[in-house]
């Protein structure tokens, strides 16, 4: 599942669940594909890590969460909005774009 914030097709997060195990591996859009005018600074950077994300260069960030219950599961979903609505700037009031790749 893609979640993207608003309007802006650069600013994004998906999560995906690994095959045969209780795990989903989340990204979110870095610098690398971030529109010039969308990049992160490095207070930006640094409160992506304060999230929880893993940056890799030349990639995307990246994390892996335990999925196996519901409560793991709701805490997937509140990291995925608070990384759209404080990191890539999306209004909370208004639901994010879900598409499925």
């Amino acid at each position: 599942m893609l979640l993207r914030a608003g309007p802006h097709n650069d600013r994004w997060v998906q999560a995906t669940k690994i095959e045969g195990e209780d795990t989903f591996v989340c990204e979110a859009a870095s610098n690398e594909y971030l529109d010039p005018a969308d990049q992160m600074s490095g207070a930006g950077n640094a409160r992506m890590q304060g999230l929880g994300w893993t940056a890799v260069e030349g990639a995307d960030f990246t994390r892996f969460d335990e999925s196996a219950t519901a409560e793991q599961r709701r805490a997937i979903a509140a990291l995925l909005l608070a990384t759209l609505t404080e990191i890539y700037g999306h209004d909370s009031s208004v639901a994010p774009r879900i598409e499925f790749p």
